[in-house]
């Protein structure tokens, strides 16, 4: 199970009590997210638009560190830290089933 940093406490602290939950709050640097960032429009259809985005850097980095200081204390229970350092989601997994000496079994399609 897996919640974004817009979840609320009261929706998984319950989850951080249960034995068989290995909680992991996933963190990066500001930069490192800027340069995740995409866009979509009123149809969720997501897309790139690099011009738009580094033209207005300064802003969306300050927004996103405003984001990252607003949701701290939300995952304050969290014990498990796991810096990102940029990496894409799959090395993320990878390493994550690394440090914490996990099984996985990734089916391919």
């Amino acid at each position: 199970m897996t919640f974004t940093p817009i979840a609320y406490p009261d929706h998984f602290n319950r989850y951080l009590a249960c034995e068989d939950v290995l909680a992991i709050e996933l963190q990066d640097s500001s930069e490192h997210i800027f340069d995740r960032l995409v866009f979509s429009d009123e149809n969720d259809h997501v897309y790139k638009d690099d011009d738009y985005k580094n033209a207005h850097r300064d802003y969306y980095i300050r927004e996103i560190k405003k984001d990252i200081w607003a949701y701290t204390p939300s995952f304050l229970r969290v014990k498990n830290k796991f810096y990102m350092d940029g990496d894409s989601p799959e090395r993320v997994m990878e390493r994550i089933v690394a440090e914490y000496g996990l099984k996985c079994d990734r089916k391919k399609t």
